[in-house]
């Protein structure tokens, strides 16, 4: 039996994967505490080779502790299944989702090791925030999150996967895509899932153990991609614990939804077409989070 799982999609970054993989082993080799340790790749780019030495060596290397399993996609089936496809072969006690672009800090499994405990059912770890291009490295968290419903559905403060632990037998849910051309908001529509559908015991990890990185191809990147998925997914939403009226959804299938459809036949068709540059500058010139945040402010809400 595991008592800690991994689950990392993998996507054309052989380099990225290994530099992952190196952090995680040597933060288990400074560990002086010693448990078993599942880490399951998930290769979601079935036409992308990858150097069998390279394999070799990321395996040959690890503590006999972690066992590392290696599953590979027939067709590129995206970050949101491949993570789903890593969940069913997930056998620990706890388990989390790292992305191949982030690595963990050398306290990572002594901190982890020192605080799982089976009272909570997920944990939120602090982390950095590191962006290559600038070499700015900031905390992600200043004060304890509020991971709650409202707070979430506002602004979804989880910048990524690794930043949350889970219990393994609570977990029922899966990671959400409702478009194979908007992507990037698949980890949000569970988190929504998780809060909507439960009220897990969560703990909050203050230690920075981890690093988030921003660089030039990551997914969020795709500000097209990455609203455009996040519209959906908050279109698709349906609280079971709020009663919000319709004019939220009316607003985020509005103007700025349809110029993203339409952005999105002009890439197809890799022609130049009219569209309105006011409004679409107008919804490039703002964050999503506060994209969101102006539908709040500007439709009532109401709590049951």
């Amino acid at each position: 039996m595991y008592y800690y799982s991994i689950v990392i999609p993998f996507y054309k970054s052989a380099e990225r994967l290994g530099v992952l993989i190196e952090s995680l082993i040597q933060s288990y080799n400074a560990s002086s505490i010693k448990k078993v340790v599942q880490i399951i790749i998930v290769n979601d780019s079935p036409d992308y080779y990858i150097d069998a030495a390279i394999l070799n060596n990321l395996i040959s290397d690890c503590p006999h502790q972690i066992h590392i399993e290696f599953l590979s996609n027939d067709l590129n089936l995206g970050v949101a299944k491949s993570r789903n496809i890593g969940r069913t072969k997930a056998t620990g006690e706890f388990l989390t989702f790292i992305d191949q672009d982030d690595f963990v800090s050398i306290d990572y499994f002594e901190v982890l090791f020192t605080t799982l405990s089976e009272k909570y059912d997920l944990f939120i770890l602090n982390a950095y925030h590191f962006w290559e291009e600038s070499n700015l490295k900031v905390p992600i968290f200043y004060i304890k999150p509020k991971f709650t419903l409202f707070n979430i559905l506002r602004n979804c403060f989880i910048l990524t996967p690794g930043l949350i632990v889970y219990k393994n037998d609570f977990l029922k849910m899966e990671f959400i895509s409702y478009d194979n051309y908007y992507t990037g908001s698949d980890d949000w529509a569970l988190y929504l899932k998780i809060l909507n559908e439960s009220y897990p015991r969560i703990r909050f990890i203050n230690t920075k153990i981890f690093n988030y990185i921003t660089h030039e191809l990551n997914e969020s990147g795709n500000r097209i991609k990455f609203i455009g998925s996040s519209l959906i997914t908050i279109s698709k939403f349906k609280s079971k614990k709020h009663i919000i009226i319709q004019k939220i959804k009316k607003y985020f299938l509005s103007q700025e939804f349809k110029l993203l459809q339409i952005q999105k036949k002009c890439n197809e068709r890799k022609k130049i077409h009219a569209v309105n540059p006011k409004l679409f500058n107008k919804l490039l010139g703002i964050s999503l989070n506060n994209l969101i945040y102006i539908v709040f402010k500007n439709y009532k809400i109401i709590f049951k």
